[in-house]
């Protein structure tokens, strides 16, 4: 922490609970009505392998109720807004976890935001599609899981009633043209 607060990079960091502090000096006095409980000046770690500048602990509580410490090198920033921004950080967080288990990206293919944005845009749009088509054309009757249902229709195997139910015999009429197509314009080898 101390070679980021040298090359003048803010932080927002979590601590663990066992972790050691020293040199302590109250920040700020909270309010009773603010979710923070503590605003501290202290240095982390033991003497010997410790940081050398102290930092800024705040202790709040979370919307369950559990406490949680964080450090950070911000000092002319409320505690409030302190506990807002490791928040914040904890929603993209939550969204980053969410989509590696319902989007399947596990990695990230580009660095630059367009490269970032481009294949996020590019799995929610199908995620939504997938949805749409698999809530919209299920009938009830059925209780075949997303697995199957994408399966079979990566595969082209979707039984007749999920293509007519709810959306109809326009979504069946294209699903025909479709594999018409395809099978038309398939490469064929001619030796």
């Amino acid at each position: 922490m101390d070679d980021l607060r040298r090359e003048n990079k803010f932080f927002v960091i979590r601590l663990k609970k066992n972790a050691v502090t020293r040199d302590e000096r109250i920040c700020s006095v909270p309010t009773k009505e603010s979710f923070v409980r503590e605003d501290w000046i202290a240095r982390l770690g033991e003497e010997v392998n410790g940081t050398i500048h102290p930092f800024r602990l705040v202790t709040f509580q979370d919307l369950e109720g559990h406490k949680i410490r964080v450090v950070t090198n911000l000092y002319d920033v409320g505690a409030e807004a302190i506990a807002g921004m490791y928040r914040a950080r904890w929603q993209v967080e939550l969204f980053f976890r969410w989509m590696k288990q319902h989007l399947n990206v596990k990695r990230l293919f580009g660095t630059t935001p367009n490269a970032v944005y481009g294949q996020l845009y590019a799995a929610l749009i199908a995620y939504a599609l997938i949805q749409w088509l698999y809530t919209g054309t299920r009938p009830a009757f059925s209780a075949v899981s997303k697995i199957v249902f994408l399966r079979k229709l990566w595969l082209g195997q979707l039984q007749a009633e999920w293509l007519i139910s709810s959306l109809g015999k326009n979504l069946l009429d294209d699903y025909v043209k479709f594999h018409i197509y395809a099978n038309q314009h398939t490469c064929k080898n001619t030796y």
